[in-house]
């Protein structure tokens, strides 16, 4: 018996969000924090961000900003550099 094969992609079989991840999955607070990350870089060229912090347990464990693709970690809201200065979020 023959079996039928989709031609499917991922981003036609899931809904936007659904995605494993995704930031849309995350809560409003952490998509804020995500773009005041992205508006740091914007703002400064040179700056790499290397882990994202967040209390959000729905965060994904790496994101893609302008010039960084960063860790999610586990702490107070805001963002760590590649020279280890942390920055608050809010």
């Amino acid at each position: 018996m023959a079996t039928a094969k989709s031609n499917a992609t991922p981003e036609t079989v899931l809904s936007d969000g659904s995605g494993a991840g995704n930031a849309g999955n995350a809560n409003s607070e952490f998509a804020e924090l995500l773009d005041f990350c992205l508006e740091a870089e914007l703002a400064n060229p040179a700056l790499r961000i290397t882990e994202v912090l967040t209390n959000d347990k729905k965060a994904p464990e790496f994101i893609r900003l302008k010039y960084s693709f960063p860790a999610v970690k586990v702490g107070t809201p805001g963002y760590k550099d590649s020279k280890d200065k942390v920055v608050s979020f809010k």
